[in-house]
């Protein structure tokens, strides 16, 4: 019978936007995304009543919070340092934050190309659901290819 499970294994990556540099990526399971788009929004009251006299609602987005999860879960080894020479914990949001953007963008671009999932026809995503939280160039697939 066919594995419908993800598997283990592993994809390195040179980095573009950094000479030298790699990260070591693994493919996220179907649970660890739906785990990941549950942290992209909730809703919270405003303060402020509406026309009907009742309370209303907002979404917030936590983009950060999804991107954390994803390179917690994703990123099984890199050679990234801080000035100091030691290997940045990109798990860790402390060392996230001090992350070159062009660096994190990239390896952003890289986890989300590398879970995209099959797309049925002419683009439209095969389950329901925000498949690219956190990706500002809206598709990541171009970012694949190392």
């Amino acid at each position: 019978m066919p594995k419908a499970v993800v598997s283990q294994d592993t994809e390195r990556f040179d980095l573009k936007t950094l000479d030298g540099a790699f990260v070591e990526l693994r493919r996220l399971s179907y649970g660890e995304m739906l785990r990941s788009r549950d942290q992209a929004q909730s809703i919270r009251p405003t303060g402020d009543e509406g026309d009907n006299g009742q309370g209303e609602m907002e979404g917030v987005f936590h983009i950060s919070k999804v991107t954390e999860f994803r390179f917690s879960k994703a990123i099984m080894d890199h050679n990234l340092e801080d000035e100091s020479g030691r290997k940045l914990n990109l798990s860790s949001k402390q060392d996230l934050v001090r992350l070159d953007p062009r660096i994190g963008g990239e390896i952003e671009d890289l986890i989300i190309a590398m879970n995209e999932p099959p797309t049925k026809e002419e683009g439209e995503p095969s389950f329901p659901g925000p498949s690219g939280v956190g990706d500002s160039a809206g598709k990541a697939g171009s970012a694949k290819g190392s």
